[in-house]
């Protein structure tokens, strides 16, 4: 509404509510945000909502976490599973199926072995997914620059520490461990997914 979008482009997701946009069925789920520092979650507006329309540019206060949500995404190729945030909810996942999930791994490093096997068996093993990608590692505070992009600063996030812990659980159930750089094409269908070494352009 900031923007502002015509509300008639806005449709408000419920959780475990299928909706349908073309030839994708999208179900939202709610989630829980990776664990992190108090002060961050309230820098961050964690669990708060935005109220009124918010134009940009704006404050980072002004911005509002809200909730974190378990996004599955259906088409007649395949399905896709999106954990934004390396957080989960037990048994949240049971009864669903995917062939690609894209597992954010910030912040692993961080948690426990035994939070680390968690999120994976709550995500990728729950839905039985052939092929996990990491995702939300690169520098978000750093422009988009294709397959350049930096992964986020030594004193926020050990990448490779948390890629460790995706691939590992990865390896030991037998499935396909990938990463994607910015502007990297993922070819992606009937349950196969093929990596290509052809650039995207990001802008």
């Amino acid at each position: 509404r900031g923007l502002p979008l015509p509300e008639q482009q806005i449709q408000m997701a419920s959780a475990g509510q299928p909706i349908t946009i073309g030839t994708f069925t999208v179900t939202f789920l709610v989630s829980d945000h990776v664990p992190q520092s108090e002060w961050i979650d309230k820098a961050t507006g964690m669990n708060e909502v935005v109220s009124e329309p918010l134009a940009t540019p704006a404050w980072i206060h002004e911005w509002k976490e809200g909730e974190s949500w378990t996004v599955l995404i259906e088409h007649a190729a395949g399905t896709i599973l999106l954990q934004g945030s390396a957080g989960f909810r037990e048994g949240q996942l049971t009864g669903y199926e995917a062939d690609l999930a894209l597992l954010s791994s910030v912040g692993l490093f961080r948690q426990s072995d035994e939070f680390q096997q968690a999120y994976f068996r709550n995500t990728a093993s729950a839905t039985d997914a052939d092929t996990v990608i990491p995702i939300h590692w690169d520098d978000f505070f750093a422009p988009l620059e294709g397959q350049s992009t930096p992964p986020l600063p030594w004193l926020i996030e050990h990448m490779n520490a948390s890629f460790s812990a995706l691939q590992q659980a990865a390896l030991e159930e037998n499935r396909t461990f990938v990463v994607v750089r910015p502007g990297e094409r993922f070819y992606f269908g009937n349950g196969e997914a093929v990596q290509a070494a052809e650039a995207v352009d990001s802008n």
